[in-house]
């Protein structure tokens, strides 16, 4: 049994060599879109519903070792949330967000279609945003979720699944992203002790695939 072992211990060792040395570096360059469904950790929790925006943006792609790389995006993303009230009313904050993206880029596979993970810190600053009341009934008491936002960034983790073809003509890349804030929005106070951001994404990315020479 111990030989088994050991000749399996060899034969791995041998295969990450080979894979070593056959692997040629990539960068990849493209672009991506897709839909964002974002709301609020609200502490104290008020009743709301994820609110559904667009995003869009530039990709980057280094993979200089077989398996793992790294992917850095700039994006236009649309989040926000939709608060509730009792008597059926409804509040819509609006917020657009440039994003900084920069994640360690995981493949599994070694064929055209390949699965990956990313995963990562992210930056984000407020371009813009607005506001509404969609019915009549919103409490006419301003609460912490209607003022003015005492933070423009955000900051925090994402982490992504997804898979990637590789074709003649280029690369797609379909991914499920998560995002949490690690900061608040609002300053925390008695009124309002969090105020985080949490996002689902489902993007396609287009990508140009470029071979790197070995060095």
């Amino acid at each position: 049994m111990k030989k088994v072992f050991l000749a399996l211990f060899v034969l791995l060792i041998a295969w990450q060599a080979q894979a070593q040395d056959n692997f040629v570096p990539e960068l990849s360059v493209g672009l991506k879109g897709g839909v964002n469904y974002s709301r609020f950790n609200f502490d104290p929790e008020i009743d709301q519903e994820f609110l559904q925006g667009y995003t869009a943006g530039v990709v980057l792609r280094h993979v200089a070792h077989p398996r793992v790389g790294i992917q850095v995006e700039v994006n236009y993303v649309e989040r926000g949330w939709r608060a509730l009230s009792d008597t059926g009313g409804s509040y819509t904050r609006n917020l657009n967000y440039l994003e900084l993206p920069f994640l360690t880029h995981v493949t599994i596979g070694n064929r055209n279609t390949r699965f990956i993970i990313n995963f990562g810190p992210y930056a984000s600053y407020l371009l813009s945003g607005d506001e509404g009341n969609e019915q009549q009934g919103v409490d006419e008491e301003p609460d912490f979720q209607y003022r003015s936002l005492d933070s423009e960034f955000l900051y925090g983790l994402s982490m992504g699944l997804g898979m990637v073809q590789k074709t003649s003509f280029g690369s797609f890349q379909l991914e499920g992203r998560l995002t949490h804030s690690l900061n608040n929005v609002f300053e925390r106070n008695l009124a309002a002790i969090s105020s985080k951001s949490q996002s689902i994404s489902i993007t396609l990315s287009y990508l140009r695939d470029f071979k790197l020479k070995k060095k």
